[in-house]
């Protein structure tokens, strides 16, 4: 069983519409074989991230805290990327299976944030910055190329064998987990009518995540 991690974004793909959300959440737990953990994240800030499009969509709060309500009524985790102490503070509000950082060094402050017994996990966009990652903060890692979209062979050529740990996968496929089959998959979700920003190459529609989710993979 890995754990496969739904990346639904900001505001920019549910259009901070609950009914995008609802059909977001419906659109992979339809698809559940229980053959993984399934956690939808979403993206939380206060102030638009440093190098962000200008008009990108903020996800409401209110919004989140629904997606939260009825992931959980259906029997699933959510959790979200924080990009400020006050998200961070937002997050740390719910009960959450772990807090997630971008791959930028200016989020990597935010974990003194979370309190002992909460996981973390980060982002890391080469080997060098994953080892500290774990030594200084002792965080689990995903292995990131962070530009939209990514290739497959710039991450294969970043980090090698290192894919088997953990992905956040940018590329326009979902090759990589067939391939590697991590113990934890991160991959932006998109509805065929969906818009904007996060939907686009580097995110997957509901039916390439059902390819995974009806597979077996790593063991956590």
């Amino acid at each position: 069983m890995s754990r496969i991690i739904i990346e639904c974004g900001s505001g920019e793909t549910c259009k901070n519409d609950k009914s995008i959300v609802r059909r977001m959440i419906d659109a992979i737990a339809k698809l559940d074989q229980g053959k993984h953990e399934i956690v939808y994240k979403w993206q939380l800030w206060l102030d638009p991230p440093v190098g962000s499009p200008p008009d990108l969509t903020q996800l409401d709060w209110l919004v989140f805290d629904y997606a939260y309500s009825y992931a959980e009524e259906l029997g699933y985790q959510t959790t979200a990327s924080v990009f400020d102490r006050a998200a961070t503070k937002l997050l740390l509000g719910y009960p959450i299976p772990f807090v997630k950082i971008a791959a930028r060094r200016e989020f990597y402050p935010l974990i003194d944030l979370v309190p002992r017994g909460v996981p973390v996990l980060a982002s890391a966009p080469d080997f060098s910055t994953g080892e500290t990652l774990y030594s200084l903060w002792n965080v689990d890692v995903l292995y990131c190329i962070p530009q939209y979209p990514a290739s497959r062979t710039l991450y294969e050529t970043t980090f090698g064998g290192g894919l088997y740990r953990g992905i956040s996968d940018h590329t326009d496929s979902v090759e990589l987990w067939h391939e590697y089959r991590p113990l934890v998959y991160e991959k932006h979700l998109k509805l065929e009518d969906s818009t904007g920003y996060d939907a686009g190459a580097h995110a997957a529609l509901p039916e390439a995540f059902g390819t995974i989710l009806a597979k077996d993979g790593g063991e956590l």
